[in-house]
């Protein structure tokens, strides 16, 4: 993911690439429970990532004094699953005695299509015969029911 969580009176996310910091976790800061719990977390002292959660360790006082706790916090908006295809499922191809172009993997308003594509004449003009869901993606449900174009 090439993130790096840092508590540090506070929980900020950042890129490794670049140092940025990622917009993961804006405000307000949830538990698993959906709660804001940004407050709790201004005496962030250290965090560890398990699973899709990050759990930070704070100071709380207490009368006793200073007393170390955790806060869970929910950061799966940092561990987008990303799509993972075989390369040889987006080569396009081309037949030009036939004057057929087949482009695989094209996005189009967010979603993976497949473009067909049709030469014109001689030219070297081609206009979309088909445009459809790509047969590859259909398992990678993203829960909504527009996979099909």
């Amino acid at each position: 993911m090439n993130l790096i969580f840092i508590a540090d009176k506070g929980l900020v996310v950042k890129n490794i690439s670049d140092g940025t910091e990622n917009q993961c976790l804006a405000s307000p800061i949830l538990d698993p429970l959906g709660a804001d719990v940004t407050g709790l977390l201004t005496t962030a002292k250290d965090v560890v990532i398990e699973d899709v959660y990050a759990v930070v360790t704070v100071e709380t006082t207490t009368d006793l004094g200073p007393v170390d706790d955790v806060v869970i916090v929910d950061a799966a908006n940092c561990f987008v699953p990303v799509d993972v295809v075989d390369v040889t499922e987006c080569i396009s191809t081309v037949d030009l005695d036939e004057g057929v172009l087949i482009i695989p993997c094209v996005e189009v308003e967010g979603k993976m299509v497949t473009v067909h594509m049709e030469q014109r004449g001689n030219s070297s003009n081609w206009e979309v015969s088909f445009l459809g869901a790509n047969i590859n993606f259909d398992s990678h449900d993203d829960d909504d029911d527009d996979d099909d174009l």
